[in-house]
């Protein structure tokens, strides 16, 4: 009869969840050819003990392990910008919650909204981004419709992006959005200080793009080489503790040591990238601790993100963190964890990655500036981090969550949330 009390199960836990853990143990080694049966049935043990100690741990931290009545529904996939996120739903409509200041959840109110509100006049919608100041859709047609202060002269109001025809895929930053056409053409849209918008203009150094990904300074197109090309802010160089100056280029720059890349994202000062055999590599300023990136040099190199294997899907946001949804279904995220960023049950940082908490049916995940939410295949979306402007969705505000929660359409209570 194995033990139910927080002693060796927790402490053997892979990536520790609990603050009072003790050090983690020492990982078994893995099966080999021509192993006896005997070392192949105690790595068997011991895989069945790590997981035995993971559940432990997570029955400690209070999970949410069924989704309550009034969960959120029918999501067909999730967007995460500056403290709001926003959801396409089954009927191709779009919700979302979150702050509204400057009219990202385009309604024309400044009020913050703890649960999910339609965002009205939008139908027919494949995909949905949104950042800073303004949020862009891209409709089954191909065309692209904006919203929020972004568009110039404190306009809320939604605006079509001109010259825009056969879209299949956006991304939207502070300042512009991105739209890579089915051509492969790249169009940058940077709306102007008025309400009129200005047409979009096509990035001429690229014909080949597959995906790209824009954030604050810089941009990366992943082209169809498997290569990954970047402009703006380049590099960074250590000028003093905490302090960097930027290297800049107006024309995309290959990253050097990555190839056979599939997926590209960004965040606000850093970047990663996922390869074809599951491994994500990471540079920049954002995530240099996770990385054990100690020197000024190491910034600017593309470095794997150690415990991260089998990723199917990596996601960075405005914040110096990032995530993986691996093979599994599960998802593990590293960088930045003072508002718990990392899911994990904690508020530390770590060198390599953590294991979201309750996780184990994920279809796709998205990072914000300090939130992250995971899309589940059953339609419901779960999210943690800070919660200041009701952007987790759970019915409340909050200054954090540690652990995921799942989004509802209305108050139910007080929300089973690990909060600072």
């Amino acid at each position: 009869m194995r033990e139910t009390s927080l002693s060796w199960h927790v402490r053997l836990a892979l990536g520790c969840l609990l603050p009072m853990c003790a050090p983690r143990a020492a990982e078994p080694p893995p099966a080999v050819a021509g192993a006896t049966a005997a070392q192949l049935g105690e790595t068997a043990r011991t895989a069945e003990e790590a997981r035995l100690a993971r559940e432990d741990a997570e029955r400690a931290l209070n999970l949410e392990t069924v989704p309550p009545v009034h969960a959120l529904r029918g999501v067909r996939s999730i967007a995460l910008g500056f403290g709001v996120t926003c959801a396409v739903m089954d009927d191709r409509t779009v919700r979302c919650w979150g702050r509204n200041d400057q009219g990202q959840r385009g309604l024309p109110n400044g009020e913050p909204a703890t649960t999910p509100v339609p965002v009205p006049g939008l139908t027919d919608v494949s995909a949905v981004d949104v950042s800073h100041g303004f949020g862009c859709a891209l409709r089954r047609d191909g065309s692209v419709l904006c919203w929020g202060e972004g568009l110039g002269s404190g306009s809320k109001r939604f605006a079509a992006v001109p010259n825009l025809t056969d879209v299949r895929q956006i991304a939207v930053s502070t300042y512009r959005m991105l739209a890579l056409d089915k051509g492969a053409a790249l169009w940058s849209f940077r709306p102007v200080s008025s309400n009129a918008a200005n047409a979009p203009i096509r990035n001429a150094s690229l014909a080949d793009a597959v995906q790209v990904d824009d954030n604050w300074d810089h941009t990366c197109a992943l082209r169809v080489d498997g290569t990954v090309w970047c402009w703006g802010t380049v590099g960074h160089v250590r000028s003093g503790p905490d302090q960097f100056t930027t290297r800049s280029s107006d024309v995309p720059v290959r990253v050097e040591g990555l190839k056979n890349v599939v997926e590209v994202a960004l965040g606000t000062h850093h970047a990663c990238a996922r390869r074809r055999d599951g491994g994500v590599a990471c540079w920049g300023i954002g995530v240099p601790e996770a990385l054990g990136q100690t020197d000024g040099a190491a910034l600017n190199k593309a470095t794997d993100v150690p415990g991260v294997e089998n990723a199917v899907q990596v996601a960075s946001g405005g914040g110096s963190f990032s995530c993986a949804l691996l093979r599994d279904k599960t998802v593990v995220c590293w960088g930045r964890n003072t508002n718990g960023e990392l899911g994990d049950g904690t508020q530390r940082s770590i060198r390599g990655s953590a294991r979201v908490a309750g996780l184990s049916d994920v279809r796709a995940v998205a990072c914000g500036l300090e939130h992250a939410c995971a899309l589940n295949e059953d339609g419901t979306v779960r999210c943690w981090g800070s919660n200041r402007l009701g952007e987790l969705g759970n019915g409340v505000t909050s200054p954090a969550s540690l652990v995921p929660v799942y989004v509802v359409t209305e108050r139910a209570g007080a929300a089973p949330s690990v909060a600072r």
